[in-house]
């Protein structure tokens, strides 16, 4: 008999709850019974099931994020909750599930899903693109020394504290690629789930600066052990005096809690440099936590076109295709082929020059490896100029998903 599949029902929750807590142990009923009923960022229709009769056998959740490509909102889908009843798998029902639920981001206007797992051959083969970021461990943790804080640090409290974050988090990640903004909904909810999260230790959640907290850190142990992690870290323009400061209260914290290493984004530069003196080793890593796919790449590309007329004499989408024109070149990108043309100013026929498959255009419209960097570059009809262009238009630049945000 075939299993039926489509959006929950108020009364089926208890049974996703109890299915959750027995195929994801890292974290407690309370947490997945807390977030499905008060996530707000859950779609409408987005808690899908398979079932056997009247039994829930299988669950994958749909949120609605918004991803930010410097001061570009991208609507993006977020996957998460994907689990299936151990008495019912190898039947295809999580990969239908997955359908379901891209579906529903298309149909929403979501150009981007979005995922954290650690089985990353499942969803590779359903489109995924693996997002390496680059991370620090610092290990070895010892006491701070030295001068006395001239910025006092205390626990972060909410709700004491919360119109500050707001306005920290935006400012300081307004600058990488791939962040998510909170709703203020989003913001006054979280705190509901963040006691059973089992990623995040409220006792590493601090704050530091006068009149006003200028910068923070959230932190925790997502792997148990020894190792903590950054799960976000913001500050204010010209605030590393106190980042230096809140570095020096954090190390202390992490000892007196028994850790002896942290990790943190490697792009968070300020905060990497006031916790490395109180670390004796330094130990780059990276981060493949997360994935991505590419659900519609032309309105990826027109909601980057206020980003890309910065940096283009003109963009414009038309069509199917967004022409990026500088100086007396100019580049049409043909959405539906995944062909990049370049053509001259006069508008004389172009020739296709590179086909990217979703992979390598996420990557370089991502910022995370130029075009220039990419295996096909060497062995295209581009010639150096053309690929300058096309590095201008699409620069490497640092990107970070604060581990806060995982659904």
């Amino acid at each position: 008999m075939a299993h039926q599949l489509g959006p929950a029902s108020p009364s089926e929750i208890e049974q996703i709850v109890s299915l959750l807590a027995t195929c994801l142990p890292g974290a407690p009923a309370e947490y997945h019974s807390t977030r499905m009923r008060a996530d707000p960022q859950v779609m409408p229709q987005g808690k899908l099931v398979a079932r056997d009769a009247s039994k829930v056998i299988a669950n994958v959740k749909v949120y609605a994020l918004t991803v930010m490509f410097g001061d570009c909102p991208v609507p993006c889908g977020g996957i998460g909750g994907v689990a299936t009843h151990p008495d019912y798998r190898r039947r295809g029902l999580a990969s239908s599930l997955m359908d379901e639920a891209h579906r529903l981001m298309r149909n929403s206007g979501c150009v981007l899903s979005l995922l954290a797992t650690g089985i990353h051959e499942f969803y590779k083969a359903i489109g995924y693109w693996t997002w390496e970021r680059p991370h620090v461990n610092l290990l070895q943790l010892k006491s701070p020394t030295g001068t006395a804080p001239t910025s006092p640090v205390r626990k972060l409290e909410r709700p004491r504290d919360l119109p500050a974050l707001k306005k920290i988090h935006e400012s300081y990640s307004r600058k990488f690629t791939g962040w998510v903004r909170r709703s203020d909904t989003v913001w006054e909810k979280q705190v509901l789930w963040t006691p059973y999260y089992p990623k995040e230790d409220l006792e590493l959640a601090l704050v530091a600066g006068k009149a006003r907290p200028q910068a923070y850190v959230r932190a925790g142990a997502p792997a148990g052990g020894r190792l903590a992690t950054v799960l976000e870290f913001g500050m204010l323009p010209g605030a590393e005096p106190v980042v230096g400061d809140l570095a020096a209260a954090f190390v202390a914290r992490l000892l007196e809690r028994g850790f002896h290493a942290v990790c943190l984004p490697a792009p968070c530069r300020e905060l990497l440099a006031a916790l490395a003196p109180h670390a004796a080793v330094t130990a780059p890593m990276t981060n493949a936590s997360m994935m991505v796919r590419l659900l519609d790449f032309r309105a990826l590309l027109g909601a980057l076109i206020p980003t890309l007329s910065e940096r283009a004499a003109t963009a414009k989408l038309k069509d199917d295709n967004v022409e990026l024109r500088c100086a007396d070149q100019a580049v049409v990108l043909r959405v539906n082929s995944g062909v990049v043309t370049m053509t001259a100013a006069s508008k004389a026929p172009g020739r296709p020059y590179i086909s990217l498959d979703s992979a390598q255009w996420l990557e370089v419209v991502m910022g995370v490896r130029p075009l220039s960097a990419q295996p096909f570059a060497k062995h295209s009809w581009l010639g150096e100029t053309q690929i300058n262009l096309l590095d201008a238009l699409f620069p490497r630049c640092d990107s970070v998903f604060w581990e806060a945000d995982t659904f």
